[in-house]
């Protein structure tokens, strides 16, 4: 018995239920791509901060042409996520260069820097996979690549002092599409703990609680920048 075949009895009893926390989490982070490359070229600002941005798709592109996982579901929507990135990092990079910043190097040489950056995360999941296997790379390394993601555009937020390039469409699909595929997990390490107990350690709880708690914080934060922003157009109107 592998981890992705001949589930045992008590695993099937509750497969429909993964199954949909799996498409849950797969049309959620579509859906949150597809919301984001509108407000990226709305905007003209990045809406995904370029380091979880890179973690991310080099997750993805791990999983998708590196270590395939044998669920056609699974491997579907990664497919859809890797390729609407790619327009998310094309849209980041473009308008990111349209903004003089402070570093010209930086800013002269980001469309070399961000593909350097996504291949550094891609040789670093595969050193991980060379060093704790496959399984715990693919779903352990996603839930860390969510992780980053949630602090990372908390951080970018207070950075930017408003809600400019970002809504609570993109929030909300992020969150249901992270803790629909969490669930999932937990899911499978409870049902199936002969190959998922694993997951189930004090790591990958901390991550979840740091990372709804961070959601919470910025769901809060956004709310009142937006109110304060609606309070200075009356002003000024």
């Amino acid at each position: 018995m592998d981890a992705y075949s001949s589930f045992p009895a008590e695993f099937e009893a509750v497969r429909p239920i993964y199954n949909v926390l799996v498409a849950t989490a797969g049309m959620m982070w579509l859906i949150n791509y597809i919301v984001t490359v509108r407000q990226i070229f709305r905007d003209r600002v990045r809406a995904i901060p370029l380091v979880s941005l890179c973690c991310n798709i080099a997750w993805e592109f791990t999983v998708v042409l590196v270590y395939r996982r044998p669920y056609l579901l699974f491997e579907i929507f990664c497919a859809m996520w890797l390729l609407v990135n790619m327009v998310i990092v094309y849209g980041s990079v473009k308008v990111s260069m349209e903004k003089q910043r402070s570093s010209s190097l930086v800013h002269k040489h980001l469309p070399l820097i961000v593909p350097l950056a996504i291949l550094g995360c891609i040789s670093g999941y595969y050193a991980l996979a060379k060093t704790i296997g496959t399984p715990k790379t693919i779903h352990g390394g996603g839930t860390f690549a969510s992780f980053v993601m949630t602090v990372d555009c908390l951080c970018q937020l207070l950075q930017r002092g408003s809600t400019h390039g970002a809504s609570w469409t993109m929030w909300l699909t992020r969150v249901l599409g992270s803790y629909a595929a969490i669930v999932g997990e937990f899911l499978k390490a409870g049902f199936w703990p002969q190959q998922w107990g694993w997951y189930d350690n004090a790591l990958m709880r901390w991550c979840t609680g740091m990372a709804v708690t961070m959601d919470i914080l910025y769901a809060c934060i956004f709310w009142y920048m937006g109110q304060a922003e609606e309070a200075a157009k009356g002003r000024k109107a």
